[in-house]
């Protein structure tokens, strides 16, 4: 069962401890954006990218979006498209 957790209450730095707990865990949170929500995982974990689009209702080989935390990570997994070269 999903638990709601209202930001306006306590402090701000343990909700987002709390929610990157959940993720590294292979949880999936939702967060506010400013006129929607998101479904948020460990982009790393295969279970909770699957998980997640199942919870999206995405047709098989949809995309998602993906953040990363630094340019250094980002590299590892990319390559530059050709328009690039």
């Amino acid at each position: 069962m999903a638990k709601e957790i209202d930001l306006k209450k306590g402090e701000l730095s343990r909700h987002v401890n709390k929610a990157a707990k959940a993720i590294a865990d292979g949880y999936i949170i939702v967060i506010p954006m400013e006129h929607s929500y998101a479904y948020v995982c460990d982009a790393f974990s295969h279970d909770a990218v699957r998980a997640m689009h199942v919870l999206r209702g995405d047709p098989l080989f949809t995309a998602a979006q993906v953040i990363v935390g630094s340019v250094k990570t980002c590299l590892l997994y990319t390559s530059p498209s050709p328009r690039d070269s």
